[in-house]
């Protein structure tokens, strides 16, 4: 079972634009601190998309916006005391200050998880199911085939 997470946060950079705030979210699979977390973040550079691992001090991912070849690595530590994630982005040997209050939003998820090709073969079973094609095997190579009724 997965869960839902919601962040927001600020980070510096010293040019051009100073404090910036970001937000968004990721899932996670399990709660396995070994599970990795994949997502989204917005801020004013734009959408950007996450991929890495929350554990209960450290939290790390690499963001890679939509528009740009870069990869930006960001680590975390939790402070306790404050109730935030503290850390660091660097990409390019360039370093600022980041921090982020992360939520967990929604426990217990199952189909948020699923790939491109059991949603696509889950969709195929309910249309055949439901009679709108069927399945068919290629005459010439015993393929398995689909087709519309």
């Amino acid at each position: 079972m997965g869960s839902l997470y919601s962040m927001s946060g600020l980070f510096f950079e010293r040019v051009p634009k100073g404090l910036i705030p970001f937000g968004g979210s990721f899932v996670r699979e399990n709660e396995d601190s070994e599970s990795p977390i994949i997502g989204n973040l917005t801020d004013s550079y734009g959408v950007s998309s996450i991929e890495g691992k929350l554990g209960d001090s450290k939290f790390e991912f690499e963001k890679k916006y939509s528009h740009r070849e870069d990869i930006i690595n960001y680590e975390f530590t939790f402070d306790e005391e404050e109730g935030l994630w503290k850390g660091k982005y660097s990409t390019f040997g360039i370093e600022g200050v980041v921090v982020c209050k992360i939520h967990e939003d929604f426990r217990g998820l199952h189909s948020a998880f699923r790939t491109a090709e059991s949603t696509a073969k889950d969709m195929i079973e309910m249309m055949v199911e439901d009679g709108y094609i069927e399945r068919v095997k290629d005459p010439k190579t015993g393929e398995d085939l689909i087709k519309p009724r």
